[in-house]
């Protein structure tokens, strides 16, 4: 075995922790959007900034708490297709006076006021505003699971 020293192997270790942290922060533009297609877990907490569109396609998004409000131009506020999952446990969602749903689910799982890692009711507050929509998917079934306290 080759031997490395304390410095390069605090270094490596450093580096490890910092790769698996950035690219979470990195999930959130500073337009207050997070979209993501990359077939990762995004563990996100809790989100400190209010967001505008949460989209998950072909990958999941769990959020702990999460402060939300409708915009025009898209299509709604969360939208989970192709196998994408988005999970808040806590939080606000207001569509407000826009004609936009809260939640679309194309072949996709929207998950609301649950742990993002089981679906027993723990009566987290979660409030929604605005319709929720399950839109048909052919290779996939879409769903969207709402708790309430």
């Amino acid at each position: 075995m080759k031997h490395m020293s304390k410095t390069k192997l605090s270094l490596a270790i450093a580096l490890a922790i910092a790769g698996s942290i950035m690219p979470n922060a990195m999930a959130i533009g500073e337009d207050g959007i997070i979209k993501t297609d990359d077939f990762r877990v995004w563990t996100l907490g809790k989100v400190p900034t209010p967001v505008k569109s949460m989209e998950a396609d072909m990958t999941m998004i769990a959020i702990d708490e999460v402060h939300a409000h409708g915009t025009e131009g898209f299509p709604a506020i969360i939208v989970a297709k192709n196998n994408g999952t988005v999970g808040i446990r806590e939080g606000l969602i207001q569509v407000g006076d826009l004609s936009i749903p809260a939640a679309i689910s194309n072949g996709g799982v929207v998950v609301l006021g649950f742990d993002n890692y089981s679906t027993e009711q723990q009566g987290y507050k979660i409030n929604i505003e605005g319709d929720v929509r399950i839109d048909g998917h052919d290779e996939t079934s879409s769903i969207i699971h709402i708790g309430d306290r």
